[in-house]
């Protein structure tokens, strides 16, 4: 028996006002979880920024150039990151290959210079807010980068006095590289990436007996005292100073 015409049109406007009212209702919780869902399902991620490269009381200057087969380098970005990540600016080097930086005193640094695909970093820079023993910071040139094609890595720094012989040994054994400091107490050597090396430092002509050899990071940071091990990663040059005193 079949539904009266009057029930017919009467069941059916209701059904579809109620499929009608869920779609909307449904639709607008769609809506709203969208708009939720593309507020947070890709936050913008912070980018870290440099530091104003500005001198002021509180920064100190550390300044070189750039070199690259024995010529000044014009143009290159030079970049200072502090050890632990909290502080980075960055310069570019003037048509003399020259570049400041402004840091912060105490605080060790790495500095990188990025030249069309090549980079070198020398480590670790630090300044103090006064002259350590003679290794002061108002020195200029005492961190010069050189780029080159081929990878290196290095043991660099100042010998007090110069003409010192300075000795890099791999812990483990194996061969030592060795350089002699010049009048004013440059060296650097030449050594294999990835090793740890124990550094001594010996009069080259034999006419004094060392009594012992203070080993500092650049400007006076010391690490061990009388002695020290350095590991060098390729493309990286660690700046080592050493001050030696003698027996009467």
């Amino acid at each position: 028996m079949g539904l009266p015409e009057m029930g017919k049109c009467t069941i059916l406007p209701a059904i579809t006002a109620a499929v009608l009212l869920i779609t909307i209702l449904f639709s607008g919780c769609s809506s709203e979880r969208s708009g939720v869902n593309n507020s947070t399902s890709t936050p913008v991620q912070a980018e870290a920024t440099l530091r104003p490269n500005i001198a002021s009381p509180d920064t100190l200057q550390a300044s070189g150039h750039v070199y690259m087969d024995g010529k000044p380098v014009p143009g290159v970005s030079v970049v200072a990151v502090s050890d632990n990540g909290s502080d980075s600016l960055q310069a570019m080097t003037g048509e003399d290959g020259g570049y400041i930086l402004n840091i912060r005193p105490d605080t060790m640094y790495n500095i990188t210079a990025y030249s069309k695909g090549l980079n070198h970093t020398i480590f670790p820079v630090y300044l103090h807010s006064t002259g350590i023993s003679g290794l002061g910071k108002d020195v200029a040139d005492k961190y010069d980068i050189t780029l080159t094609t081929a990878h290196n890595s290095t043991i660099a720094g100042t010998t007090i006095p110069g003409w010192l012989l300075v000795d890099a040994s791999p812990i483990d054994g194996g061969a030592s590289f060795t350089a002699v400091s010049n009048y004013t107490g440059q060296y650097s050597i030449g050594v294999k990436p990835g090793i740890e090396y124990s550094l001594s430092a010996t009069d080259y002509y034999g006419q004094l007996r060392i009594m012992q050899v203070d080993f500092y990071y650049r400007n006076g940071y010391t690490r061990n005292g009388d002695s020290d091990t350095v590991t060098v990663g390729q493309d990286e040059t660690v700046l080592v100073d050493m001050i030696t005193y003698y027996s009467p």
